[in-house]
């Protein structure tokens, strides 16, 4: 077979030596219809950066069709040690969404916002996204989904700006945003202390009818958010109060409490689910005083009289029983019972709980059975997470009796 003259070859590299020279050769040779097959591109294929296909995507003259340009993207990918970055993404994108041509846009994205390290990276990806609506119309528009992972990317750079952009096409895309479209919205606000564009996206999660999370924002900055609405004139309704209670009981029960008194001096009616929050909050902290003094306020005339409901004698139960209180958990338990509340799952689990406790401070040691039981109550009750950290601090390893745990733990983290 006769070869090519060294020095032809020698020529064409030569040629190639430049970003501008190499972007020409990409834009001739993919314009060919076997393009990579040619000699000429293998040549030329361990000489192109991502910078060389990001210019050949963007430069009109050099631009190869929309699918030469997905296939050619695509192929490159597959090159061992070949990565693509957040700038030839973008460019495809804008390549693609520029002629309107079909592809799998969503799927461009989540892999362009993946290769997004740097806040620059972050920009050239948020405009990418808006490109694809002002160019490529509503029939490009993405899914909510995709529009909250872009979110959460540009929160992880604090770029509230970028973010608002996005929320505003997410809206003109005729989506409607959900819970977690608002509660990355409210966190990152917060968290640049622009708590009046906070207060407007809270107000925009309840008035959808959505839930807020826990920690919507810190809570803190929850009870700032609250006293601006009073400012404004805009107080706070029952649904809110119960919210920031629930939020500030995981670990500022006192404050908790503190909030409500205001709120009650204010108007507010405290519902069971109020007071049990409350409950709740100091017998995890196990101040089971506190818990009691609560539970007696709310079934006090004052109150008018609200009876306690399952929820908030099993919290009080299982506080006894974190303390090592068994004895008087199960008398709580005869007092729930008389008063004709059902115990549940959730407070058979504590009472074994605590018996368990029971056993250790009496000298006796459960059995492997003893635990695996323990762990698959608390397991079907949806208490994953605690049977998980039970077992993690009593040294056990998990069994073969046990080993669904695993994947359920997994399910309460992610």
């Amino acid at each position: 077979m006769r070869r090519l003259p060294p020095l032809a070859q020698s020529a064409t590299a030569a040629a190639s030596t430049s970003t501008s020279d190499i972007v020409a050769e990409l834009g001739r040779i993919l314009s060919t219809r076997r393009w990579n097959k040619g000699r000429a591109y293998k040549r030329l294929a361990p000489s192109v950066t991502t910078a060389h296909v990001a210019d050949l995507f963007r430069a009109d003259s050099t631009a190869p069709e929309p699918a030469t340009a997905l296939a050619f993207f695509e192929w490159l990918a597959r090159r061992p040690g070949f990565r693509h970055t957040a700038d030839s993404h973008a460019a495809l994108l804008h390549l693609l969404s520029r002629r309107r041509a079909p592809a799998q846009y969503e799927k461009l994205v989540v892999s362009m916002l993946n290769c997004s390290h740097t806040a620059e990276d972050m920009r050239v990806s948020a405009d990418a996204i808006q490109a694809i609506r002002r160019t490529g119309g509503a029939r490009l528009a993405l899914s909510p989904k995709c529009y909250n992972f872009a979110l959460r990317s540009l929160a992880r750079f604090d770029m509230t700006q970028h973010m608002g952009r996005v929320y505003s096409q997410l809206v003109q895309d005729g989506l409607l945003p959900d819970t977690v479209t608002y509660n990355t919205m409210i966190k990152s606000y917060c968290k640049e202390g622009d708590l009046t564009t906070a207060h407007r996206y809270f107000r925009l999660l309840l008035e959808g009818g959505l839930d807020p999370e826990t920690f919507t924002c810190r809570m803190n900055d929850a009870l700032k958010i609250k006293e601006l609405m009073e400012k404004n004139g805009c107080y706070p309704d029952d649904w809110t109060y119960n919210t920031l209670i629930y939020g500030l009981c995981d670990g500022k029960t006192e404050e908790a409490e503190e909030l409500l008194n205001n709120a009650v001096r204010g108007g507010f009616t405290p519902t069971v689910v109020t007071f049990t929050n409350l409950i709740n909050g100091y017998c995890m902290a196990e101040k089971i005083d506190d818990a009691l003094r609560v539970k007696n306020r709310m079934m006090s005339s004052k109150s008018n009289g609200l009876v306690p409901n399952v929820i908030t004698y099993t919290s009080i139960i299982d506080g006894y029983c974190k303390i090592g209180k068994v004895d008087i958990a199960l008398e709580i338990l005869k007092m729930m019972e008389h008063d004709g509340c059902q115990p549940n799952a959730w407070t058979y689990n504590s009472l074994m709980y605590g018996l368990f406790e029971m056993m250790e401070q009496n000298g006796l040691k459960p059995d492997e059975h003893a635990y695996a039981v323990l762990t698959d109550a608390l397991c079907n009750a949806g208490r994953a997470e605690k049977a998980y950290s039970f077992l993690v601090r009593k040294g056990v390893a998990l069994t073969k009796d046990s080993a669904k745990l695993v994947v359920l733990k997994k399910h309460a983290f992610f």
